[in-house]
């Protein structure tokens, strides 16, 4: 692949060009580009479990921001960044298909959900106009000119504005400083905000023990519900799963819970070895009671070390190969991204909307236990596309749990 990937990808954008209008991708194309970023997911999720504590992750965002570096990358550079992203068999149109689906999802509604992702280069540059068209054609996103070398504070502040206003203000102070020998930088940000079809009503939750990883109990807010929705017991992962549905129908949160807190590890190899539809297929409706502690997950992550171990490096490299952004070197300095989940009795994000009856079905059914009071895995997913949008894990529910009121026990 010695030519820059931008010029087959305007190719393939030239050849789709009909009235003025880009041809909407395949459905084969959009399944692949699917599979490709829940792999790519799992994978990355496997290389950050190492870390300790609770964590949140969004695949998509760092496939997209990923893609537009390899938009504009050629030779060497461009070939590892396509084994890194799983991009084995290259089909041009997966690329559109992947602005596409980010514009579908972004689009549903009564949930919000946005991705934005966004490179940083060096004022003077130059970056050609080809690749301008590209990055805005598939991601709808430019390049932004800055002057990393003589003003990296005021850069620092610029990107930090970006991110907090794409993020809803949910994402502050992404960067402390940048070193004025950045030439290239990439972000990216995700927002979720969504109400519960069946809400956990305030007066329901208590405080309740929780077994910390250590073996500590620590006392936490534990929300109430129940409900019918899809859940499984699956004796081979010793672990409960139940996806609890948003408003919208289409995205859910996705709770994979171990037996016990000495059995996450394991439950996170053997998730991350799956894809989203081989977790989805064993559910099945049940009436569950719900058991789950608010939480908020905040992870600020530097993933260069990350995807290098991931066999991504080329791009941190002095001899990294941009021709297509550049004919100066370049090389990218970091990967960074910042993923803020909260989940309450309102549902993920700052939703204002009242709580609804607690049951959906009758109350003299038998009904099954989901009771969270250990670390457990989750995913926010879109299930119709069958796509992974966030994944983490929670560890310790009280962490960056600040402003809480205090709840009297049962």
């Amino acid at each position: 692949m010695e030519q820059s990937v931008v010029r087959l990808l305007l190719a393939t954008l030239k050849v789709c060009q009909l009235d003025g209008e880009v041809c909407v991708p395949s459905p084969r194309s959009i399944h692949q580009a699917v599979h490709i970023n829940n792999g790519f997911g799992a994978a990355l999720y496997q290389a950050l479990s190492s870390q300790s504590g609770n964590l949140a992750v969004s695949p998509l965002g760092i496939e997209a921001v990923l893609t537009m570096a390899w938009m504009g990358a050629g030779g060497d550079t461009a070939q590892e960044l396509l084994e890194g992203l799983l991009y084995y068999d290259v089909n041009p149109e997966v690329f559109l298909a992947l602005g596409a689906l980010v514009s579908c999802l972004e689009s549903k509604r009564p949930v919000t959900f946005d991705i934005d992702n966004k490179i940083y280069v060096q004022r003077g540059i130059g970056v050609p106009d080809r690749y301008r068209q590209a990055a805005m054609e598939i991601f709808r996103s430019v390049p932004d000119e800055v002057d990393f070398i003589n003003n990296p504070d005021c850069v620092t502040s610029c990107i930090n504005q970006w991110a907090e206003k794409r993020s809803h203000s949910h994402v502050v102070d992404t960067l402390d400083s940048i070193d004025d020998k950045t030439r290239l930088f990439l972000l990216t940000t995700a927002y979720f905000k969504g109400s519960w079809q069946v809400p956990f009503p305030e007066n329901l939750t208590s405080m309740e023990p929780f077994e910390l990883l250590s073996g500590r109990i620590a006392n936490v807010s534990m929300m109430y519900t129940r409900g019918r929705f899809k859940y499984a017991r699956i004796r081979d992962w010793n672990a409960q799963v139940i996806q609890l549905p948003f408003k919208d129908n289409s995205f859910s949160l996705l709770l994979l819970l171990p037996e016990c807190r000495t059995d996450l590890h394991n439950l996170e190899i053997t998730v991350t070895s799956l894809y989203l539809k081989d977790i989805l297929h064993k559910l099945q409706e049940t009436v569950v009671d719900v058991y789950l502690p608010r939480f908020h997950v905040e992870s600020s992550l530097n993933l260069k070390y990350t995807l290098m171990e991931m066999g991504i490096r080329k791009i941190f490299e002095s001899s990294a190969n941009f021709s297509g952004i550049s004919d100066k070197p370049m090389y990218v300095h970091d990967v960074g991204q910042k993923v803020v989940v909260d989940v309450s009795e309102k549902g993920p994000g700052d939703t204002k909307e009242d709580a609804l009856s607690i049951f959906s079905g009758p109350i003299h059914l038998k009904s099954t236990v989901f009771r969270a009071d250990v670390p457990f895995i989750f995913m926010v997913v879109d299930e119709p596309v069958g796509i992974v949008l966030f994944m983490g894990r929670v560890t310790d529910p009280t962490e960056n749990l600040h402003a809480i009121m205090p709840i009297e026990s049962k």
